[in-house]
C-alpha cells in the first residue's frame, strides 16, 4: 500500500477537490449510459467546494500520495430532514480519483470520517448514495451501513438512497414480560 497522507483541507484545495469530484462522478456515471450528456453535468464545482472549505459547518479531509491529492471526504454534523434522528453526523461525500481506485485511499478516508464521527459523539451517521453506484453501495454496506428506506429523486428517473450507521448496539430481546 502506498504511503497515504490524510490532512484537513483548506480553500486552496478547492480546485483539486472539484477535479476529483467530477472525475469520480463521471466514472460511475459511465456505468449508466443514459446519464451521459444529461444537461448540467459540466457544472463548475470549484466555487461550491471553496465555500464548503471556508465554512465552519463542513470538515474536508484529503488523501495524498507523494504530494498529489487523490481523494477527499467531506462531513458535517446534521439532523435528518424527516426528524427521525436529531443528532447525526453526515458523510457528505467520499471521492477518489478513478486512476487511484483500489489502492486503499477510500478506506483511509473512510477511517478519517469515522474518527471525526466518533469524536463528534453522535449516535448515528448518515449518507446518501446514488442508487446505481454499485461500487459505493458495496463499499458502505461492507462497513455496516444499511439503507433506511428513504430516497430522493436524482437524474433521469434514478434516486439517491439514504443509508445509516449507528454506534449503538441493537437491543437484545428481553425475556421480561
Amino acid at each position: 500500500m502506498p504511503d497515504i497522507r490524510i490532512a484537513q483541507a483548506g480553500p486552496e484545495f478547492a480546485g483539486d477537490i472539484a477535479r476529483i469530484h467530477v472525475a469520480a462522478r463521471d466514472a460511475y456515471y459511465l456505468e449508466s449510459p443514459r446519464l451521459l450528456g444529461v444537461p448540467g453535468q459540466e457544472w463548475d464545482y470549484e466555487p461550491v467546494w471553496r465555500d464548503r472549505l471556508r465554512s465552519h459547518e463542513h470538515t474536508v479531509m484529503t488523501a495524498s500520495v507523494a504530494g498529489q491529492i487523490l481523494g477527499f471526504a467531506a462531513m458535517k454534523a446534521t439532523s435528518l430532514p424527516d426528524g427521525a434522528r436529531a443528532d447525526a453526523f453526515e458523510l457528505v461525500g467520499l471521492y477518489v480519483d478513478p486512476h487511484a481506485w483500489g489502492r486503499g485511499i477510500g478506506s483511509r478516508l473512510y477511517e478519517a470520517f469515522e474518527a471525526k464521527w466518533l469524536a463528534a459523539d453522535s449516535a448515528t451517521a448518515v449518507l446518501e448514495v446514488w442508487n446505481e453506484n454499485d461500487r459505493a453501495i458495496r463499499f458502505y454496506t461492507s462497513r455496516g451501513w444499511q439503507p433506511d428506506g428513504h430516497a430522493r429523486p436524482a437524474r433521469e428517473g434514478t434516486t439517491f438512497i439514504r443509508m445509516l450507521l449507528s454506534q449503538l448496539e441493537p437491543l437484545e430481546p428481553s425475556n421480561d414480560r
